[in-house]
């Protein structure tokens, strides 16, 4: 088991005097989370994310679904325009700080 320095520089903890800015209890609460994940570190040792390959392996279940196999194909040719899909990123034309829906601007 690590002690809690060690978890916190082994897991690039930071510390919650790095914020700039925060109130005392906004400061004392991000203290409070980073102590509980430093301990969750210590005890359990630091978790490293799944590579990219492995990790779609979790969503084959949906290959059953019909239609899945287009829905795929839409997101890796990058379609615009595609019914299902709100993207968070802003485009081209969109007005700032608005998530542009399937028919036009979307909600703010």
């Amino acid at each position: 088991m690590l002690s809690l320095d060690e978890a916190r520089a082994a897991a690039g903890i930071l510390n919650a005097d790095v914020w700039p800015g925060l109130t005392p209890d906004e400061r004392e609460y991000r203290r409070q989370v980073l102590d509980r994940i430093a301990r969750r570190v210590a005890e359990d040792g630091v978790r490293v994310s799944v590579p990219s390959p492995e990790r779609g392996s979790q969503f084959m279940p949906f290959a059953a679904l019909k239609g899945f196999e287009d829905v795929i194909a839409e997101v890796e040719e990058g379609a615009e325009g595609c019914s299902w899909r709100v993207s968070p990123h802003k485009r081209p034309g969109d007005a700032a700080g608005e998530i542009p829906g399937p028919n036009g601007p979307g909600i703010r």
